[in-house]
């Protein structure tokens, strides 16, 4: 008798549960909608197809699967949406752009275009928030703060170069990078030399071509030529310890050559192979530094030459050696977009140029200004050398001191100058 009494109420329960389930998820697709209105009016004109950004598409009947619970590519130790758990949502984080309290990498969404509104930004919120608690669980009880498993440091460096020197910042798997690097000629030549010159603009000046492509998420490759002595360099750089919660230090590798390709140009050593170790921290939010230490080989790039050696003895001079230096940098970011940036490279041994092949050097010292607007970065810097590439930057500035220089006797001339990156995600 007492199991037909139980048989109904059991009956209500089940139904006042399912009913109760049925109307989670009737509620949950609901603000789901409302979020799939703002990705497609915001969102799919880039992520859509099979070859949207990280394999991102956003389009309806895709989206969901493609963000809950599945792993964020930039950062895997979060999901593209962690149901019920805002903050470690890292679509919330690309979309929030709070990069000080959930940080995120490279650019915020949506990319080229404003922020969401704060009632687009509460809709999606609120659709985080949404999911049936009898599957998913309930939220974090302090949702508003970054959990342990997502202490993910923003980035060390605001570009991949400081001005000279490469940083430990890679461009990360399906980007690459297209850079213009341009040196004008003597800015400070004196009085008239100066003005007459347009602090250099007017002369001669040097630029380099770059093209890099990131090969995986810690490698990087990189090619580019320069006008000086026509030379072509190739270089891989290989960041793979990367500072973290853990790890208070980035730790890399470039390493590469240059090569001379014209025959018009008479250099006796076309061939220059290069190896720098990177090492970079970010001291605090505003703060980081970068120690470079660096070898280029056959790093003397002038024709044979004659050295004499007294009145009646003459013999020739081909100097092979390798430079050692040590490149330090340091930038100061006190906004997310703007940084203050400065290296100098003292050389420790080897080949320093010489008086003699009228190839006076100097230790290579450089200023700059960047400025970071979305997948731009623009530098205005101000430098002893006016030498780009690794070999040629490293044995130092080959600049000769200027005979009528108003600004001090005795140093090497200075000149302006600037980089261009432009990156591009697919």
């Amino acid at each position: 008798m007492t199991k037909y009494l139980l048989l109904p109420f059991l009956i209500t329960i089940t139904t006042s549960l399912t009913e109760n389930i049925l109307a989670q998820d009737q509620e949950h697709f609901e603000k789901f909608a409302r979020v799939q209105a703002i990705f497609t009016a915001k969102c799919v004109s880039c992520h859509s197809s099979e070859y949207a950004p990280l394999g991102l598409s956003l389009e309806a009947g895709l989206s969901y699967r493609n963000l809950v619970n599945n792993p964020s590519v930039e950062v895997p130790s979060l999901k593209r949406i962690m149901p019920n758990h805002v903050s470690d949502s890292y679509l919330y984080r690309k979309i929030i752009r709070d990069q000080e309290r959930l940080p995120f990498k490279d650019e915020g969404m949506p990319l080229d275009d404003d922020r969401l509104s704060e009632d687009e930004i509460s809709v999606i919120e609120n659709w985080i928030r949404s999911f049936p608690t009898n599957i998913w669980g309930e939220g974090a009880e302090s949702d508003s703060e970054m959990s342990a498993s997502s202490t993910e440091s923003s980035e060390t460096f605001l570009a991949t170069q400081l001005i000279n020197l490469p940083t430990t910042r890679v461009l990360g798997s399906k980007t690459a990078e297209f850079r213009i690097l341009h040196r004008f000629a003597v800015s400070n030549g004196g009085g008239s030399r100066t003005l007459g010159s347009f602090f250099g603009l007017d002369n001669g000046a040097i630029t380099s071509i770059n093209v890099s492509v990131g090969l995986n998420k810690n490698t990087d490759f990189l090619l580019r030529r320069s006008g000086e002595n026509k030379d072509i360099e190739l270089a891989v750089k290989h960041v793979p310890i990367q500072q973290s919660g853990n790890m208070p230090f980035s730790i890399g590798i470039y390493a590469g050559f240059d090569w001379i390709s014209r025959s018009d140009v008479n250099a006796k050593h076309r061939f220059s192979p290069n190896v720098q170790l990177l090492a970079g921290t970010r001291v605090n939010s505003t703060f980081s530094i970068l120690a470079v230490p660096s070898i280029a080989f056959r790093s003397n790039h002038n024709a044979a030459i004659i050295k004499q050696i007294n009145d009646t003895t003459f013999q020739n001079y081909t100097d092979s050696r390798a430079t050692f230096a040590i490149g330090l940098g340091a930038q100061y970011q006190p906004m997310k977009n703007f940084a203050l940036t400065a290296e100098y490279i003292p050389r420790i041994g080897g080949y320093k140029g010489n008086d003699f092949a009228d190839d006076r050097r100097y230790d290579a010292w450089s200023l700059g200004l960047a400025y970071k607007v979305r997948l731009h970065v623009f530098q205005l810097l101000i430098s002893n050398s006016q030498s780009i590439h690794t070999t040629q930057y490293i044995p130092g500035s080959s600049t000769k001191p200027v005979p009528f220089n108003q600004l001090t006797k005795k140093d090497p001339a200075l000149h302006l100058g600037f980089n261009i990156y432009r990156q591009f995600k697919w």
